[in-house]
């Protein structure tokens, strides 16, 4: 994605640079803004309230502040958990690199650049570096954090409230005296639960397509394991991330077909990825359905779909087709 070799062309304060601007892009402006425009102020009027709900999914009005500053810690956690998995592939595997501040500013650029789904590699070659292309464990870790930031903070955030809840179940029914029933609605909403599906479907789906469409075009000393994996890559990268560990030149036509179409429909709302998101696609796939059923109304979890959002979906695709044309 990039026009020069940051590598080899940028010093270590520029490289930082691009890495300060691509988690303010990754977080977003608008959340870093709105962040901080709480944070001095403490206050801004109830309609700018309500937009910034809206834009960050957060449960109330009086929830945003505390959303903010979840969305920030949630995605740094996540990063530095990735980065210090990279920095140890990076130092363990076989043909290692050395232990040096360079390697882990190699681990933190690689962490951040995968969940903000931006593809920038400060190595020359990318993931196409022969100490990384041969680190199996490493490019899984990477697909996980590029698939993480794109499947966006209201999934993520899901996550946290059921893992939390669960948890909460499991001391209070074994470790604690007291026996306290908890209850929460909503853990999952049929919304969550849609935008996650598609955004899991789609991986799988372009794992299975790439594979199969790349299985004759492969080295023949490759083996099916080392053809997943780049089929991994492929489906995880063409959503928006950039990644790669194959020459695109030299992949079949069929498979950049099947990755132009990934790439148009990107990730999930409000992840790191662009695209017109999965959810613009699932409710597209499910009005299909509805049609080809001759049902009067979407329904998905035992909710229905509102017009307003049908309308909302197609619009989007309408404007997207008409300025890719």
């Amino acid at each position: 994605l990039s026009i020069l070799n940051i590598a080899e062309t940028l010093t270590p304060f520029g490289q930082t640079i691009i890495l300060l601007l691509i988690q303010v892009g990754g977080i977003g402006i608008m959340t870093f803004t709105c962040f901080f425009a709480l944070s001095v102020t403490g206050k801004t009027s109830f309609q700018h309230r309500i937009v910034i709900k809206e834009l960050i999914s957060a449960e109330s009005v009086t929830d945003i502040f505390t959303t903010l500053k979840r969305i920030i810690v949630v995605t740094l956690c996540i990063e530095s958990i990735s980065a210090w998995i990279i920095f140890e592939q990076l130092t363990s595997h076989p043909s290692h690199m050395e232990v040096s501040l360079q390697t882990m500013f190699t681990a933190v650029f690689h962490a951040i650049s995968a969940f903000c789904n931006a593809g920038f590699s400060n190595l020359s070659l990318g993931l196409s570096e022969p100490i990384l292309a041969n680190n199996r464990p490493l490019i899984w870790v990477i697909c996980l954090t590029v698939f993480l930031g794109g499947a966006g903070f209201p999934i993520q955030s899901s996550v946290i409230d059921w893992t939390k809840h669960h948890i909460k179940k499991i001391y209070y029914r074994l470790i604690s005296k007291k026996d306290k029933h908890i209850f929460q609605s909503r853990l999952i909403n049929a919304n969550i639960r849609i935008i996650f599906l598609t955004h899991l479907l789609l991986l799988l789906s372009g794992v299975v397509l790439f594979f199969i469409t790349e299985y004759n075009n492969k080295a023949s000393d490759s083996s099916i394991f080392s053809s997943l994996t780049d089929a991994l890559v492929i489906s995880t990268m063409t959503r928006t991330a950039g990644f790669n560990t194959v020459d695109l030149c030299g992949l079949m036509p069929l498979t950049l077909l099947f990755a132009t179409i990934f790439m148009w429909i990107g990730c999930a709302p409000l992840s790191t990825g662009g695209g017109i998101k999965t959810s613009t696609f699932a409710l597209a796939v499910l009005n299909l359905k509805r049609m080809l059923c001759r049902c009067d109304n979407i329904e998905i979890y035992n909710r229905r779909v509102s017009p307003q959002s049908i309308d909302k979906a197609f619009a989007v695709i309408f404007l997207s087709l008409t300025f890719i044309a």
